[in-house]
């Protein structure tokens, strides 16, 4: 990042019982303590074990998503993506 080489750490979601939901080769589940163990690929550093964090820290200063009771999904995707980039039709040049 900026130039600047470090080992940001390895994120995985905890689902119970020891058991993380993460991304390696594939997305896969694995026992928390055997995620250091995996096959590293040429150039990555290991993944090592730095801690938990709840999620309420994660999601801290979050908003809330926008879902209007008319629309669905795909609508309220399409009308916060909108009001965030416009509708699209200005001109670049």
């Amino acid at each position: 990042m900026l130039g600047r080489r470090q080992n940001w750490g390895h994120v995985g979601l905890c689902v119970g019982d020891g058991l993380v939901i993460h991304a390696w080769d594939r997305v896969r589940t694995d026992h928390y303590l055997q995620i250091q163990d995996l096959a590293v690929p040429p150039g990555w550093d290991a993944p090592r074990w730095a801690g938990w964090t709840p999620t309420e820290r994660i999601l801290r200063g979050c908003r809330p998503k926008d879902w209007s009771p008319e629309g669905d999904a795909v609508a309220a995707a399409r009308r916060m993506q909108a009001a965030r980039f416009g509708d699209g039709t200005a001109v670049t040049g």
